[in-house]
């Protein structure tokens, strides 16, 4: 099942935005996908919580471009070696310019083993 990620066709490119907190190693892959529906990625971010800052990134497309895109990510979550039971904290925020179009927050507090965590969102004009 799709998130729907609501945008205004007039305003700037969205904004995302991941914050982490907590002792896992967390590592994220994110993929903007061509509303063509060919399965063309138009954009792709990677990275990691290694540094604990707050990583952030723009679509780059707005307007018509976006309408429909599908946006995928996925989240590898890792426990240190013999710390039982982390705890980890994900926000996700999508904004346009400073409003807020879409939150999700992950939370775990009792990681013992690798987590794997894949969701899936459309981008759908606000009419």
């Amino acid at each position: 099942m799709y998130n729907i990620i609501k945008f205004d066709l007039k305003m700037d490119a969205p904004k995302i935005s991941i914050k982490f907190y907590g002792g896992p190693r967390i590592r994220y892959h994110f993929m903007l996908l061509s509303p063509e529906g060919n399965g063309e990625i138009l954009k792709e971010w990677r990275g990691n919580n290694w540094d604990k800052e707050a990583d952030e990134f723009s679509t780059e497309f707005k307007g018509d471009d976006l309408k429909f895109a599908p946006l995928s990510w996925q989240f590898d979550i890792f426990p240190n070696p013999n710390i039982p039971g982390e705890k980890y904290r994900i926000n996700l925020d999508i904004k346009q310019g400073e409003k807020p179009i879409f939150l999700k927050e992950y939370e775990n507090s009792g990681v013992s083993k690798p987590e794997i965590i894949t969701e899936d969102a459309v981008f759908v004009p606000n009419v």
